[in-house]
């Protein structure tokens, strides 16, 4: 695409800076642009025009520039085109945030010229490429890792039904080796199984309903409940309200946090799961006493196929993170390790939370005595 192709979005509320950018824009292309002064009116704009660029201002009528991309990324999961923030205050912090919610360049207003304009869309529409590139060869990835997956559950299945059979009509020492086969066969079956769940969650969106977040979490532990009894461990769940989300998948991911804090324990497992609220982001904890990870560590578990290096000697895939952020993100969530600490690991989901009357009475008490939220 060349610059004079372009169709260009700004909003910005005063009419000052929209004659601004529009004169340096004039200096630099040839492109339709379409202005809005207001929040939900240029929402409609990016959600029913084509575009190619949002210049988009901070301070705004009734929400800021990073609200309304959250109003946003409530529906989409990425941005449509590249978007350049602008704000007068020219602040760090603002341009971070900006920058995590997938803004491709920040410019304050003050340094606005056809000069800084012209690198920072060359900049904004490289970067924003390059992420939609990654993101095209991380659907083909999924597409064939489902495929794969799909192929070859039939066989192995094929296979347990085999050594089914053959186990009767064997002498008993050659069990032993049938087993291993079994074994080995179900290990490969519950791999595909995570595989073909995680290349699923990837390909498709989530159809959202309110969800009891208790429930889901009663329902992950119930699904544990063989290996809780076997390691003893005591679970302590604080009340967890209700949120927006798809209760499959979210008792997934609660499901995958605490089994992996079952199994990197090497004593007696104690698991506190807690939530708090902290402006408009609902924060669940799930807190071990396991072996912890450090700092270096913890930037590559959520990748697929990772895996903890420790002493102890736990079977597993590397799946089971992977698939809880990306669990968290069709949920506009984050996820994050907290660096290790003597005391195990903390695990910890910060999702957009809308507060009701009277839903969080406990949750504001138990936030009251404990001096806070998480740092997330």
């Amino acid at each position: 695409m060349t610059l004079d192709e372009m169709k260009i979005l700004i909003i910005e509320d005063s009419l000052d800076d929209v004659e601004l950018y529009t004169r340096t824009l004039s200096k630099i292309v040839e492109a339709r642009i379409t202005t809005c002064s207001t929040p939900k009116e240029a929402l409609d704009v990016i959600k029913n025009q084509p575009l190619d660029l949002i210049l988009l201002d901070y301070n705004l009528p009734q929400m800021s520039g990073l609200d309304l991309l959250h109003e946003l990324k409530k529906e989409t999961v990425s941005l449509p085109c590249p978007v350049i923030a602008l704000t007068g205050q020219g602040n760090e912090n603002v341009a971070v945030s900006f920058m995590k919610l997938g803004v491709s360049d920040y410019l304050p207003k003050s340094k606005v010229s056809a000069e800084t304009l012209s690198i920072a869309i060359y900049r904004a529409m490289d970067r924003f490429n390059i992420k939609k590139m990654e993101k095209e060869k991380q659907v083909e990835r999924i597409r064939f890792a489902h495929t794969v997956a799909h192929d070859l559950k039939a066989p192995l299945g094929r296979i347990s039904s085999y050594v089914r059979l053959l186990s009767k009509k064997v002498p008993d020492e050659a069990n032993h080796y049938l087993q291993n086969i079994k074994d080995d066969a179900s290990y490969m079956t519950s791999f595909l199984s995570n595989l073909l769940f995680y290349a699923e969650m990837g390909r498709s969106s989530l159809a959202k309903d309110q969800v009891d977040l208790q429930y889901a979490v009663e329902r992950a532990l119930n699904n544990l409940e063989i290996e809780i009894k076997a390691r003893q461990a005591e679970i302590r769940l604080a009340q967890l309200p209700f949120i927006e989300g798809d209760l499959i998948s979210l008792t997934q991911l609660f499901q995958n946090l605490v089994a992996n804090s079952l199994k990197y324990c090497e004593k007696t497992p104690l698991i506190e799961i807690d939530a708090l609220v902290e402006h408009d982001r609902l924060i669940i904890s799930v807190k071990d006493n396991g072996i912890g990870i450090d700092k270096k560590a913890s930037k590559k578990a959520f990748e697929p196929f990772s895996r903890l290096d420790t002493k102890l000697n736990v079977e597993g895939i590397g799946l089971g993170l992977a698939l809880c952020k990306t669990i968290a993100k069709q949920h506009h969530a984050r996820i994050e390790i907290e660096p290790n600490t003597p005391s195990g690991t903390t695990v910890l989901i910060s999702f957009p939370f809308k507060r009701k009357k009277g839903h969080l009475s406990a949750l504001d008490e138990h936030a009251a005595k404990s001096g806070g939220a998480f740092n997330a």
